[in-house]
């Protein structure tokens, strides 16, 4: 009985554990520097420009919506995935 106590306890702290480690995470980078980072990142791996309409971290991942990457060299060519 004692290790059963022992096993819920360590569980409740590795979870309030958690907790704070995604709130620190999610004041740390909040969604206009996720963006940032996210564009400055992809843009030279791609070699093209790209645009990201919002980008925000949650319990589930992150979640990216309007994402839109150039033809080459910038978007004055068109739009190559939307």
């Amino acid at each position: 009985m004692r290790l059963v106590k022992w096993l819920g306890a360590g569980f409740v702290v590795l979870a309030a554990a958690g907790a704070g480690l995604f709130l620190y995470v999610k004041r740390a980078y909040p969604p206009e520097r996720l963006r940032a980072l996210a564009v400055a990142k992809i843009e030279p791996a791609l070699g093209r420009k790209l645009r990201l309409a919002k980008i925000d971290l949650s319990l589930r991942g992150i979640e990216i919506e309007g994402l839109e990457v150039s033809e080459a060299p910038d978007f004055s060519a068109g739009t190559f995935f939307k």
